[in-house]
């Protein structure tokens, strides 16, 4: 009975982390995030100037995020679109993503598609 509740309700997307960090829990908020990369188990979120470590992996954290907000760059980076500045053409087929905050991300050829439907449904 609850599934399907949850289920009429729409899909629900992680809104915000909890990091574990000096015996404590910092939580931030989803939409605070301007990206997120990969490294190893572990992904980095990226806040302005300030980067937290969460132990899961990108394919883990992107089923749980919200995918009208977060759209996946490149095999290891996720960006929120409501960060993105500009896309510059770059080498090779590639885009370079550029945030708000002056980061820049790298938007791979295997991951353009996904990127260019994202912008044509927003």
């Amino acid at each position: 009975m609850r599934l399907l509740e949850e289920l009429k309700a729409g899909a629900r997307y992680l809104e915000r982390f909890a990091i574990k960090t000096g015996g404590k829990v910092l939580f931030v908020r989803a939409e605070d995030v301007d990206s997120i990369e990969a490294e190893g188990n572990y992904v980095r979120l990226n806040l302005g100037n300030a980067s937290h470590l969460l132990r899961d992996t990108i394919n883990s954290i992107e089923s749980k995020i919200d995918p009208r907000t977060f759209v996946r760059i490149h095999r290891s980076t996720i960006v929120n679109m409501n960060r993105v500045k500009e896309l510059q053409t770059w080498a090779r087929g590639q885009y370079r993503v550029v945030l708000h905050n002056g980061a820049c991300h790298t938007l791979s050829r295997g991951y353009r598609d996904r990127f260019e439907d994202f912008i044509k449904v927003s």
